[in-house]
């Protein structure tokens, strides 16, 4: 695998998260569901806690994000904030991954974002009494599946 998964960052990684979450070129992409979604849940703010990055979402008090670093040089290359809204519904609220490993990317071959939905998945089958996980991001509308 060519990844670091983690769900703690150093606060040294505060521009590069600002770049994947509010200046990702393929966010025209999916506007209306990250419209949808912070009108939802709100808008994601990067805080710290002891040098760490935490996500928060000012509609949504439990978030929890899983970032993705390269495993070579441990750059972030990719993030995915995700809550548990009720008992048995895990929600995929915010994804986003560097340019290079998009699906138009030059790491396109490493399949980062059904890698971080895998994750998600293997995160949602802990959970006891979590049936389904909903995606805020489709092609056009929400994408909700079971686990």
């Amino acid at each position: 695998m060519n990844f670091i998964f983690t769900s703690k960052l150093d606060k040294s990684y505060s521009e590069a998260l600002e770049k994947l979450l509010f200046f990702n070129p393929h966010q025209k992409n999916y506007i209306a569901n990250i419209t949808h979604s912070i009108n939802l849940f709100g808008q994601p703010q990067i805080e710290y806690n002891n040098n760490k990055i935490i996500i928060e979402l000012d509609g949504l008090p439990d978030v929890q994000t899983l970032f993705a670093l390269d495993k070579e040089n441990s750059a972030l290359i990719g993030v995915m904030i995700f809550s548990l809204i009720d008992s048995e519904n895990l929600v995929l609220l915010h994804i986003g991954v560097t340019k290079e490993y998009s699906s138009t990317g030059i790491h396109s071959d490493k399949f980062l974002v059904p890698m971080l939905i895998y994750k998600l998945r293997k995160i949602a089958k802990m959970i006891k009494g979590v049936r389904t996980i909903t995606l805020m991001y489709g092609h056009s509308k929400l994408t909700q599946f079971n686990i």
